[in-house]
């Protein structure tokens, strides 16, 4: 089944990236309450508690492109962030959809087909299962991932791109 391409609420095409990303969309770091506070780990599992997760710290925490780390989960749904530019591989899943939600920079999903779905700040897209895909960012993208556990980042394509399942951070 084909989707429409993602338009905002007043109509306009989705993909006009704006540069406010986590600065525009998240306060400024312990301006609310007092500080903010990343969640504790227990057992390499995250563990709520009364803490907050701050995404721009567990963001200062990932060094690689391309290499999803979990900070929540939801019952069977993990939440995963990703620093992401370059181009990635063609892939699918065929169990599950995949959804993005770009909070900083500029995401683009070419999928299958020829369309492709433009994503900057604030904005989300949810890739169908079994639909095939390949997101690419120009400059550096902060993305925040939902899929459920389990899913690995290339689907069932494999190769040198993939990386290890349940990395929390």
């Amino acid at each position: 089944m084909l989707r429409a391409p993602v338009r905002h609420p007043r109509g306009r095409r989705a993909g006009r990236c704006g540069r406010a990303g986590l600065r525009g969309l998240f306060p400024a770091q312990g301006s609310c309450y007092g500080s903010a506070f990343t969640v504790g780990t227990a057992a390499g599992r995250g563990i709520m508690g009364t803490q907050a997760i701050n995404l721009r710290s567990k963001f200062g925490q990932i060094t690689q492109l391309w290499s999803p780390r979990v900070i929540a989960q939801l019952n069977d749904y993990q939440f995963k962030l990703v620093r992401l530019q370059g181009e990635f591989i063609w892939h699918d899943h065929p169990d599950t959809d995949e959804a993005f939600l770009v909070l900083e920079g500029c995401l683009r999903i070419d999928l299958d087909g020829g369309e492709s779905v433009e994503l900057g700040a604030g904005e989300l897209y949810v890739v169908p299962k079994g639909r095939r895909h390949r997101p690419s960012a120009l400059e550096e993208a902060k993305v925040l991932l939902i899929e459920p556990n389990g899913v690995l980042n290339t689907g069932r394509e494999g190769g040198p791109r993939t990386v290890q399942n349940d990395q929390w951070i």
